[in-house]
């Protein structure tokens, strides 16, 4: 990710700033079209099995950690899969001003590395949250969407071990109402 970034700085000093600005624009669209598809596979209408696993493949844009399988290293809680989906675009963020540090220190080692300016951090930390607002909305709004199930209880969509509007799930939600 750092490396992305100063590699991204480096490259707006040998280009005009209108062309980085375009292939950002550009760049920033073409994910925003992918989240849209990944978005598409959370609805709840009845997609042919091909199609809907085509639109799980974009799923990976929405920058859901439990493609990471997080399961395998800690316990399975409502709590945890929530506040861990929100927490993954602040430790992005938080590596950006990190990095930005990292180069400092670097700079004054070695004259061959650049040091990345506040300027180039801001703007990185800029992109990232435009590339995380979809990710964060599903994460935030999703702790309100139940399905029915046969036994007549209904379960959260995007973690069916938990119970609608009983336990955690009440106290989450006031948290996500607090984040909205």
């Amino acid at each position: 990710l750092g490396v992305l970034i100063m590699l991204w700085s480096r490259r707006a000093a040998h280009v005009e700033v209108a062309e980085g600005v375009l292939a950002s624009i550009t760049v920033g669209v073409l994910i925003k079209f992918v989240q849209g598809l990944g978005t598409i596979s959370h609805f709840n209408f009845e997609f042919p099995g091909q199609l809907l696993d085509f639109f799980k493949v974009f799923g990976f844009f929405l920058f859901d950690i439990s493609v990471l399988r997080p399961a395998c290293l800690f316990q399975n809680t409502l709590a945890g899969d929530f506040i861990g989906s929100l927490s993954t675009p602040m430790f992005v963020l938080g590596s950006c001003v990190a990095w930005r540090w990292i180069t400092r220190l670097l700079a004054k080692c070695s004259t061959r590395c650049g040091e990345l300016t506040w300027d180039c951090t801001l703007n990185a930390i800029g992109m990232f949250m435009h590339f995380f607002y979809i990710a964060m909305c599903m994460s935030t709004l999703g702790i309100w969407v139940c399905s029915s199930n046969p036994s007549g209880k209904e379960t959260l969509t995007s973690a069916p071990y938990t119970l609608c509007y009983e336990g955690e799930h009440v106290y989450l939600m006031m948290v996500g109402g607090l984040i909205v």
